[in-house]
């Protein structure tokens, strides 16, 4: 492994740190009513949707409901 060069290192571009401060500084990409999701979660109920990406069934997310749909 050859060691570091500390003047060949390229410094990251600060256009980049300030598209990430921005994208940081927003809540959520998209303008979703709390009441948008929540009917779409009982469209899903009504349909005995499958487990998403993480596994997590429908009876374990509805344990939660509340903090759940917040962070959707």
């Amino acid at each position: 492994m050859r060691p570091e060069r500390r003047g060949r290192v390229m410094q990251p571009s600060t256009q980049v740190n300030r598209q990430r401060e921005e994208l940081a500084g927003q809540a959520k990409p998209y303008r979703i009513s709390k009441q948008q999701v929540y009917e779409a979660y009982l469209r899903v109920k009504a349909n005995k949707g499958a487990a998403g990406i993480d596994d997590e069934t429908l009876e374990a997310f509805e344990s939660k409901l509340k903090d759940n749909l917040y962070r959707i």
